[in-house]
């Protein structure tokens, strides 16, 4: 994997991981080096990343919160690969990085597959929710039309031979319809991370919703 993998630092002038004072703080010299072998070619490979003490403390806050939380939700994915219990404490850490950045659809993303596998909200916070509306196309009428996910449901009335309906909080990822009329149907769906629309067609026992 050409530009990653896993070295060696050590603190020192001119090499590893180390600050040279300077008369401010903000100009300190930090230098990270990364020495890996390529899994490609098997052919030792050094990089080095030269900056300073200012930068970095005048990195954006948002892209190193992001950065924070991706970082986090690869150790609960390696958590899990190892066999360790992914949805205690490193579930929970995710969480706590990724409550920051509720409009952030990529977060908003893994945050879903996070709360799928584990039945519930990382650390308990609540996951960003987002509107979704549905369109139902039935050959039979439909007196009510609910969401269920795993951390929330809610229930709406179609009035007025209404076929639109709406949810305004819905939970990311996967969730079930219930239309409920002469009989109760229902169907797996997946709630967009952004929110939209989805078209339930009912034809006699069946419903589909795209």
């Amino acid at each position: 994997m050409t530009g990653m993998g896993l070295g060696s630092t050590s603190a020192g002038s001119g090499s590893g991981l180390g600050a040279v004072r300077t008369e401010r703080r903000g100009s300190w010299a930090v230098t990270l080096r990364i020495e890996y072998r390529d899994v490609v070619s098997g052919e030792p490979k050094v990089q080095e990343l030269r900056t300073t003490v200012g930068a970095l403390l005048d990195a954006e806050p948002y892209n190193v919160q992001r950065g924070q939380a991706l970082m986090a939700f690869s150790d609960w994915v390696v958590a899990g690969a190892l066999g360790a219990d992914a949805c205690s404490l490193p579930a929970q850490a995710f969480g706590s990085r990724a409550a920051k950045l509720p409009e952030d659809a990529e977060i908003v993303f893994v945050s879903g597959l996070v709360n799928q596998r584990c039945g519930t909200s990382a650390a308990g916070t609540t996951p960003p929710r987002v509107e979704l509306r549905l369109r139902i196309d039935a050959d039979q009428p439909i007196s009510t039309v609910s969401l269920v996910c795993p951390n929330s449901s809610a229930r709406n009335t179609l009035q007025g031979g209404s076929s639109v309906t709406s949810f305004p909080s819905a939970e990311p990822g996967a969730c079930t319809v219930e239309l409920a009329g002469p009989v109760t149907l229902s169907t797996q769906v997946t709630v967009p991370s952004g929110g939209g629309d989805l078209r339930c067609l009912v034809q006699g026992d069946q419903v589909s919703c795209t």
